[in-house]
């Protein structure tokens, strides 16, 4: 079974009989629908309204619509229970003490891209766990993104490696944490922008064609889809979510990715996105996009440049090898080569 592939790399071997056995049954029946519909990037990228975009699959986890290859299963959206009342911050604080607890005293190694989820993440950490237990993983391009975050807050305060290589970082012993599924908590912020488009009904957002294949999937969503911004939530929980679990293993040795945490990746983070309990952002601004970290880190660290001004982008310090195409359930990672 396959827990992740790429897209890019996937086109070049589509065709290939090596790819035969990681293909559906009913292969001939499903890849029209995803490449036609624009459910993933097999075209030339437009800035499709349903595609999540990146390099990652498409997996419905309603169950509603199959996919073309022989994918792990879905993980289960969960029920919104009547009594949920819990705020971004108390999840913040409980998934850092839960994942304090899991390493039961190693080492906690942070992937830090200065970026706003594993900017938040790490000062929760900061905030209630022992500086000596945690080791900074990044690079220049995130000291530059965080601003003087880097200077103030980490260099003298808490051990940390400025040299993993772009590809397949390397981490040393103990847990391994990442922001992943933070992007996945928000409605797709880029989407929104360029298409100028904030606001309005849900359903004027996509093709007459597309509504066949979204509207049944709709229909078993727990959450009752109104707005647009609430639909592009829907994407990236419905859709990304097994993405955003699989990124930080991809190309990488069994021994470390069995080691990765995503931290944001609890039921509590997804009933909170899902129900709308607090504001996303405040307006179409880019400082106001993820608003609920914004505000944790107002009150972790003051207001400074990076709270007040940190625009929303792209926020990966490693890379994946463009020749990896595929990531298998038993940590088998297959590379064109093996499959051309």
């Amino acid at each position: 079974m396959i827990s992740a592939f790429d897209i890019y790399a996937l086109k070049s071997i589509i065709n290939s009989p090596r790819l035969d056995p990681y293909k559906t049954e009913n292969f001939d029946e499903l890849f029209p629908i995803y490449r036609d519909n624009e459910l993933e990037e097999w075209k030339t990228f437009d800035g499709s309204r349903v595609s999540v975009g990146n390099t990652g699959q498409t997996h419905d986890r309603t169950g509603t619509l199959p996919h073309y290859l022989k994918l792990v299963d879905y993980e289960p959206l969960p029920i919104i229970p009547n009594s949920f009342s819990k705020s971004f911050k108390e999840i913040c604080f409980e998934r850092a003490k839960e994942i304090i607890r899991i390493a039961d005293g190693r080492r906690i190694n942070i992937s830090w891209s200065g970026g706003l989820d594993s900017t938040t993440l790490l000062f929760c950490f900061l905030e209630i766990g022992d500086l000596k237990q945690f080791k900074v993983f990044c690079n220049y391009n995130s000291i530059v993104e965080s601003g003087v975050l880097f200077d103030k807050y980490i260099k003298n305060r808490l051990e940390y490696d400025l040299s993993p290589p772009v590809v397949s970082p390397q981490f040393g012993e103990g847990v391994i944490v990442t922001g992943y599924h933070g992007d996945a908590l928000f409605p797709h912020y880029n989407n929104l922008l360029f298409n100028n488009c904030f606001y309005g009904p849900w359903e004027d957002w996509i093709s007459n064609k597309q509504h066949k294949i979204i509207d049944p999937i709709l229909e078993n969503y727990p959450v009752k889809i109104t707005t647009i911004q609430e639909f592009q939530s829907f994407l990236e929980i419905n859709f990304k979510w097994q993405w955003s679990k699989t990124f930080k293993k991809r190309n990488t040795v069994k021994s470390v990715a069995d080691r990765i945490l995503n931290f944001y990746d609890t039921v509590d983070f997804q009933i909170w996105a899902m129900a709308n309990y607090e504001p996303k952002y405040i307006d179409e601004r880019r400082n106001t996009w993820k608003w609920p970290e914004r505000e944790l880190l107002r009150e972790l660290i003051g207001k400074c440049f990076y709270t007040e001004n940190k625009l929303i982008q792209r926020s990966h310090y490693n890379v994946t090898d463009t020749n990896w195409v595929m990531l298998l359930e038993d940590g088998t990672n297959l590379y064109k080569k093996d499959l051309l």
